[in-house]
């Protein structure tokens, strides 16, 4: 079983201003209380761009109070990443019924959603909940993990576990310039990828894929988001001045100059599998 670290200190304020975590913002003013985020549970390599501390928000019942109880069954994932940050709070709110469809309505009003949920009991007939949000519009490592179990008078215990993975930032030698002017593409694992090789000269369709690839950030590694059974595409881009950039997109990353970004909706590798046969992708 594994050992739980120490309560984190939590900083709360109904009716709290807009907070900011991991550099974006995540909470608009309202029923919100912040919690104090801190390394996890090994040891978190020191690095300049990581901070020590951070605070976030979350949102709470009307009438929730603090509550030093602790949880009865904690279901707390963890991340698998180098930079980790952890908050917790528990919270006693006046709901026996009703909570997830609650918390469903309060982070869905903040645009972000619900990304899986679980459930948990014991002998002594003691059950808990889980759901877990994210950004729906931002990327971000955040996730905040709300679990309830209801006491048996009227009320129920709320935890909240928080993770917030650290990216580094990109290196500005990853980003594209603006002048390519060809792009060759080339499918990976595949015994005709040098007949289907394809190049590519539509500008609109260069100027695209710069931007997309311009727009992803690190990636956190040790995480996948269910990827598509391809093998992925290789490409070289060709700028009107320069040598010629090798990138990789496959599954949910594109890796560029040794560094690997992540592109957890495929956006990169669909558009660029799109100028092939679909059977040249097992499709």
């Amino acid at each position: 079983m594994r050992r739980r670290t120490k309560r984190l200190a939590i900083a709360a304020s109904l009716g709290a201003v807009l907070v900011v975590a991991g550099g974006s913002s995540f909470l608009p003013p309202g029923s919100t209380v912040h919690v104090a985020l801190h390394p996890g549970w090994w040891p978190t390599p020191a690095v300049a761009w990581a901070p020590s501390t951070m605070t976030t928000g979350v949102p709470v019942p009307p009438g929730a109070r603090k509550s030093v109880a602790a949880f009865p069954l904690p279901i707390d994932p963890l991340p698998s990443a180098a930079h980790v940050m952890v908050g917790e709070a528990e919270y006693r709110v006046p709901m026996a019924s009703g909570i997830g469809a609650w918390y469903d309505r309060a982070f869905a009003r903040r645009d972000w959603a619900s990304s899986g949920s679980a459930q948990s009991g014991n002998a002594s007939g003691i059950a808990s909940q889980m759901e877990s949000f994210t950004p729906s519009l931002q990327a971000t490592g955040l996730t905040v993990n709300v679990s309830w179990a209801p006491d048996g008078a009227g009320s129920s215990l709320v935890q909240y576990w928080i993770t917030d993975v650290l990216l580094p930032p990109r290196p500005a030698s990853t980003h594209l310039p603006s002048n390519i002017v060809k792009v060759v593409l080339h499918p990976i694992d595949n015994v005709s990828a040098r007949s289907l090789s394809r190049t590519e000269t539509n500008p609109a369709w260069i100027r695209r894929l710069v931007r997309l690839v311009n727009a992803l950030p690190t990636s956190a590694g040790g995480v996948s988001h269910g990827c598509p059974p391809t093998g992925g595409v290789r490409l070289t881009l060709y700028p009107q001045n320069g040598p010629p950039i090798a990138l990789t997109a496959s599954c949910d990353t594109v890796a560029v100059k040794g560094t690997l970004l992540a592109d957890s909706h495929f956006a990169v590798g669909k558009m660029v599998e799109a100028q092939f046969p679909a059977s040249t992708f097992g499709g």
